[in-house]
């Protein structure tokens, strides 16, 4: 038999095991990467609906009032994303709520009173309903902090608690399957301790999504993998959290059941700005983050396909970290932690199969090589996920009439608890809009380090706050391990303004964007 048929062959039994799978896959899909440009630009018609469990879809938030959900992103595109169950009937489609660029602020109506979190989470079930939706990501980042007063905590427990009463109560009267409820689960200590009981939340949610990613970026003076399974044989007292490892294991010690508990795996990288680019490894001098990169052009870190293109057209070293089993690469004075296939399937292996977990998630499925640039195919990282997992993934149903995949060729963060860098910010790709969101904005400039420290930014305090001068641009202060800050200036997508109440980037066709 050739190669050639021999690999096809193999992955066709590969695959076949989805038929018994059970292992979940929730892939976040980041709204924000409709602005990228380029081979970046990714729209929900670019998911493999076939490769994913549940497809989460990124961010919406609570009205003003606390007592519903509004949308804030373009009319279509939540729309265009449920419309993905038609190709896969066994695909499920979760709104998320929060984000970490919006902070605590906005939840605070929601909380107010035992009538706001009733009425908030009745509300929910209404909206879900009527837009086709499965369930919701609960994605408060975090209580407790960041607006929100130790006082909020067991409120917090309340409000999942309520909704996923008002799931039950829905499902027991309609007879339709009940809504599911996920939470965005803090990995680091610091933000575990400041925002939840932990023994009490874990008792609520259908899963617990544990964001095991952003252990280590730029607010930090050393280089660091944001995500690998352990620490690095350099790392020596409150370091020695960082891992997925003691993430796992922390949250069954409080009583969390391991069917419950999905994994985090990042498909971006991390970026350092090296201080000397001859030492170039683990704990190596950085400035902070990286520079933006080609398509998704936000500080701090780089998808996997441009890490790809860094590596085959730019002359970049990649490394392979022996005791921690996970890449990193480099090129000039910009570094780079990321995960590949390979990593994939050792954390797959390690920490899902080996502690039996539920599945894992993704953050997030457009920083994945999804127009296969990097010659292993379209969604590489994902497809490495599914095959490593044991069973694999649940089978899709197409719909009479649709078009079949073919087999695969073979994917608020948990931010560092404060005694490494004390109460550190962690961009969240998409998740806080500049990763993601992790709401959130695309930045359409390269945000530029103020002098250090920033006169500004120790007169405004740590946080994001609005341009005075500019309705596009805002602020991110971060502040260092000396007190001092260090101030960045990022820019909303073209036709959107900065709002300063809720912290987000809003339709505005009159204000200008600064090339």
């Amino acid at each position: 038999m050739g190669s050639g048929v021999l690999t096809v062959a193999l992955l066709l039994v590969g695959f076949a095991c989805l038929a018994q799978g059970s292992k979940k896959l929730f892939c976040y899909y980041s709204s924000d990467a409709q602005y990228r440009t380029g081979p970046g630009k990714f729209l929900p018609e670019n998911i493999d609906p076939t490769l994913c469990t549940h497809v989460i879809f990124a961010f919406f938030q609570p009205t003003d009032d606390g007592l519903g959900v509004k949308s804030v992103t373009p009319e279509g595109l939540y729309e265009k994303t449920v419309a993905l169950k038609q190709k896969n009937r066994n695909l499920k489609v979760l709104l998320a709520i929060g984000g970490w660029l919006i902070g605590s602020k906005p939840f605070l109506p929601v909380i107010k009173s035992q009538h706001s979190i009733s009425t908030f989470a009745r509300n929910v079930v209404k909206f879900l309903r009527a837009h086709g939706m499965d369930g919701m990501d609960m994605d408060w980042e975090f209580p407790g902090v960041r607006g929100s007063t130790p006082a909020d905590k067991p409120k917090f427990t309340m409000l999942l608690q309520k909704i996923q009463d008002e799931f039950k109560k829905e499902a027991a009267r309609t007879g339709r399957d009940k809504l599911i409820l996920t939470l965005a689960t803090a990995a680091g200590s610091y933000y575990i301790t400041e925002g939840y009981e932990p023994t009490e939340i874990v008792k609520h949610p259908d899963y617990l999504l544990l964001m095991t990613y952003n252990y280590h970026g730029a607010w930090e003076n050393v280089t660091g993998h944001h995500s690998t399974v352990w620490t690095s044989g350099k790392d020596t007292g409150p370091r020695l959290e960082l891992s997925m490892q003691w993430t796992v294991d922390y949250w069954l010690s409080q009583g969390a059941s391991r069917d419950k508990l999905i994994l985090g795996l990042a498909t971006y990288g991390m970026t350092f700005t090296l201080k000397n680019p001859s030492r170039n490894g683990i704990l190596a001098p950085a400035y902070g983050g990286g520079r933006g990169a080609q398509y998704t052009n936000e500080y701090g870190i780089m998808a996997y396909y441009e890490v790809c293109e860094n590596l085959a057209k730019h002359g970049w070293t990649k490394v392979w970290i022996s005791d921690q089993q996970a890449p990193y690469a480099y090129g000039g004075d910009q570094w780079v932690g990321y995960d590949d296939p390979k990593s994939l399937k050792i954390k797959v292996e390690t920490m899902i199969n080996g502690y039996r977990l539920a599945g894992a998630f993704v953050w997030s499925v457009e920083m994945d090589d999804f127009r296969g640039r990097c010659g292993g195919g379209v969604y590489p990282l994902l497809k490495a996920i599914i095959q490593s997992m044991d069973g694999g993934i649940a089978t899709p149903v197409q719909r009479p009439g649709q078009p079949t995949f073919p087999p695969a060729l073979p994917t608020q963060p948990s931010p560092p608890p404060p005694r490494v860098t004390p109460r550190p910010n962690v961009f969240f790709p998409g998740r806080q809009g500049f990763t993601s969101p992790r709401p959130n904005f695309v930045t359409t400039t390269v945000p530029q380090v103020a002098a250090f420290p920033s006169t500004s930014c120790t007169t405004l305090g740590e946080g994001i706050h609005k341009d005075p001068n500019t309705c596009s641009q805002f602020f991110y202060c971060v502040r260092g391990v000396e007190g001092s800050f260090a101030q960045f200036t990022m820019a909303c997508p073209p036709k959107t303004a900065f709002d300063g109440n809720y912290l987000v980037c809003v339709y505005d066709s009159n204000c200008y964007t600064p090339a």
